[in-house]
């Protein structure tokens, strides 16, 4: 299936392969356990994202530095929160970085 270089690719019939397929896999699973913790989090941190797993260290990214401020404050509550949703027990260590858009 070919398609025009100025048509928009959907994503939902997008063939998963080779490296660009990896990364849209992750993605798609970094969505669904941010729509997961998101609501279990206090709302002053309802704006962080789960942006990558390295090994055993979650890496979110916070809309301000307020807001990241806070995520690092409450790390052990946020720790613990992840570790709780879809076997993420392994992760032991968070870093909260600023979108600097």
């Amino acid at each position: 299936m070919q398609q025009n270089k100025n048509e928009p690719v959907n994503v939902a019939e997008f063939s998963h392969k080779g490296s660009l397929g990896s990364l849209v896999n992750k993605a798609k699973t970094y969505n669904l356990i941010n729509d997961k913790l998101v609501p279990l989090l206090p709302p002053s941190l309802a704006t962080i994202r789960l942006s990558t797993i390295d090994e055993k260290t979650a890496t979110f990214v916070a809309c301000d530095q307020s807001v990241a401020f806070k995520a690092r404050q409450q790390e052990k509550l946020v720790l613990e929160t992840l570790q709780k949703l879809d076997d993420l027990s392994h992760i032991n260590k968070i870093n909260v970085k600023v979108d600097s858009k």
